[in-house]
């Protein structure tokens, strides 16, 4: 009875990870159609074009310029607390 069970959950293990398999290939295959996809349009509309916006990509226009990180004001250095003459 034990045993009937642990070889159905085998089994069944066996069968998701089959499954598991062909889903992963079919999501590469999807993601390279895609990026295929983006590519041509790039080409044809160009990086800017609202084409490219729609199936997806980012216009350069669009990208977030990285902003200039600031100097760190220098520090003054701090006396010394006074010690009491006495």
């Amino acid at each position: 009875m034990v045993s009937d069970k642990l070889a159905e959950y085998n089994q069944l293990r066996s069968t998701l990870d089959q499954r598991r398999f062909e889903l992963e290939g079919l999501e590469r295959a999807l993601q390279e159609k895609s990026l295929r996809f983006l590519a041509v349009t790039k080409g044809k509309y160009g990086p800017n074009s609202g084409e490219y916006k729609q199936v997806g990509g980012i216009r350069t226009v669009d990208r977030k310029r990285p902003s200039r990180k600031r100097p760190a004001p220098a520090s003054t250095p701090s006396k010394p607390p006074a010690t009491p003459v006495g």
